[in-house]
């Protein structure tokens, strides 16, 4: 009982300022990202699901061992799992474009390793399902694309997908090429499918938001363009 009250004192105070500090690191991250929409011309949403009931999950698939690629991401943040902080909305040459800090729950699926980032969504209508990471040393019983001619990329990122020849198709010259100019220092993840394009390295921080941005864009441009090219009212 002596030490009983001092302990609750100091527990509470304890609380108290790991949520003041919480707030403030908040707060200024939505001054980061907003700074950073009014450069681009980029619209802030606060904290908005823009992708809420938008997309349906696939059902689970059945029998064992590794299920195939899916637009997980997408899944994810459609269905309201997880928690969507600073979202920004604009256009880019890529079409339209979503940035946004995005925690997924700890429920313990096979995603710990990217459980917080800032995510660049952009709409590609016609997007394969697929998934592309940095290619890990030992990846037992998973099983890989493999793009002819494209040496370097295989060495550097595993691309897994759903359709394999789809996918092969749609990675051209051009989109191997943006996948291959990725900034190399980062860890950067693709999820794609439903007519989305997500990419992140993680979280991004002042002047990586641009990189995040830029290069994210360039890939999605690219797989983009067989889509454009292929409306009747494209001049080619």
């Amino acid at each position: 009982m002596t030490y009983g009250l001092p302990f609750l004192a100091l527990l509470v105070a304890v609380v108290v300022m790991a949520n003041v500090l919480a707030r403030r690191r908040q707060d200024a991250r939505r001054i980061t990202t907003t700074d950073f929409a009014r450069q681009r011309g980029l619209a802030p949403t606060a904290d908005e699901n823009p992708l809420l009931g938008a997309y349906s999950p696939l059902p689970p698939p059945p029998g064992v061992g590794v299920a195939a690629p899916r637009p997980d991401v997408l899944e994810a943040i459609a269905s309201g799992r997880g928690t969507v902080r600073n979202v920004l909305r604009g256009q880019t040459i890529a079409g339209e474009v979503l940035v946004l800090d995005y925690r997924m729950p700890p429920d313990g699926d096979r995603h710990a390793n990217r459980r917080f980032g800032t995510w660049a969504a952009f709409r590609v209508a016609g997007v394969p399902t697929f998934q592309l990471f940095r290619r890990p040393r030992f990846a037992i019983g998973m099983k890989f694309t493999k793009l002819d001619g494209a040496p370097g990329f295989s060495r550097r990122f595993a691309l897994r997908a759903a359709d394999d020849d789809g996918v092969r198709r749609r990675f051209t010259p051009a989109v191997i090429a943006a996948c291959e100019a990725l900034p190399e220092h980062k860890e950067w993840q693709l999820s794609a499918g439903g007519d989305w394009v997500f990419a992140t390295f993680g979280r991004a921080d002042g002047c990586d938001l641009g990189v995040l941005l830029d290069a994210g864009e360039r890939v999605a441009s690219a797989l983009g363009a067989p889509s454009r090219s292929s409306r009747p009212d494209d001049p080619s």
